[in-house]
This record gives structure tokens, sequence and C-alpha cells, in this order.
């Protein structure tokens, strides 16, 4: 299967620190979906990936660290949104951690 992915949202915090957002991964019938919330950290240009809402919430405001997260530079999620199409699905290029 080969998949595509966009940002659908993302907002810029007021002090410029971090960015926040969710990304969509979808076939090209659009007949399968997974979605992934993401905080953008700018001073060190790099992406990590939560399964949810609130999992990346509770990272936000409480600093917790037990939730499934997933880590990626910059210049690598770059790669993923301007190539055509994804080789299998956008989580199978992830490293949860």
């Amino acid at each position: 299967m080969t998949t595509h992915i966009r940002e659908i949202h993302n907002e810029q915090f007021s002090d410029g620190r971090y960015t926040i957002g969710i990304v969509l991964n979808e076939n090209d019938d659009r007949t399968w979906k997974e979605s992934f919330a993401y905080v953008y950290e700018h001073g060190r240009n790099m992406y990590t990936f939560y399964e949810t809402i609130f999992d990346m919430l509770n990272f936000l405001l409480y600093r917790e660290d037990k939730q499934k997260r997933a880590y990626m530079p910059d210049e690598e999620f770059e790669g993923y949104c301007d190539a055509q199409y994804i080789e299998d699905t956008f989580s199978s290029h992830l490293s949860w951690v």
C-alpha cells in the first residue's frame, strides 16, 4: 500500500518555541486513514508524534513522559511531506518509545 501525508492543522505557541498540529496519513482512494498529533520544537528542529491529542496535551501541560511517542528530525519529516507517496504507512516509519 502507498499512502500520503499532509498537515491538516497547526498552531504556533505565542512564545514561538513550539508548533502543535495534526498529521493525516491516507491511501490514494481515501479508504484508509490514520492521524497523529505532534509537537514541533523550533529550537531542536524535532517533531514528536503522539497517538492521541490527549497524550500530546498531557506532555505539554504536565510534562508527563509516560505516553507512547515517536521522534523525527525536521529534515526527515519534510522528506515524507514532500514525497509523492510513502511506501506502507507513516506509522511504520516511526520508532515509538
